[in-house]
């Protein structure tokens, strides 16, 4: 089941329709995790408010939490509320702020795995095809890969390659 992913007002609304319709049939809630690179501990908010809702809700804690999509926001204000993509997700702050989160869900034994948003796509991605369309590794893709190398579980290794008749 996927939960719903913007944090508004109800954004709980959704999973929680759900656990208390079909929770016996539920073995794991999905759900995508964005934060701002100075604030990543409010990515906690929907790992607790979930668990907390899955634990009240079944009376259990067996249904588990996968973060199948996270990454730091790419937006971000300055002081006037002027936006801009300051922190590209791939910037060493970026990284940072993925590492961070990272370590933070590893406390929680109801997230059972997670994965980075997206191997290609915008300021997200962990690889780039140059100007020859030979792929180069983004510093989030060297951080995937000490996370897999360095005891955080078992690990799915992803190899990318371009077809010679790719647009991309």
């Amino acid at each position: 089941v996927h939960a719903v992913t913007k944090r508004t007002q109800t954004w709980a609304l959704w999973h929680r329709a759900l656990l208390e319709g079909m929770g016996e049939d539920i073995d794991y809630i999905s759900t995508h995790i964005y934060y701002d690179p100075d604030k990543v501990s409010s990515g906690e908010t929907v790992v607790n408010v979930t668990s907390q809702d899955i634990k009240d809700i079944t009376g259990s804690d067996r249904i588990k939490v996968i973060v199948t999509e996270h990454a730091s926001s790419r937006e971000t204000a300055d002081s006037g509320g002027n936006t801009y993509e300051f922190c590209k997700p791939h910037t060493m702050r970026g990284v940072i702020a993925s590492a961070e989160f990272f370590n933070r869900m590893m406390k929680y034994s109801e997230v059972v795995a997670s994965n980075y948003h997206s191997i290609y796509s915008s300021s997200w991605a962990t690889c780039y095809p140059n100007e020859n369309r030979r792929l180069y590794r983004t510093a989030i893709a060297d951080l995937l890969e000490v996370y897999g190398e360095n005891g955080v579980g078992n690990s799915v290794k992803c190899d990318v390659q371009i077809e010679s008749n790719s647009t991309i």
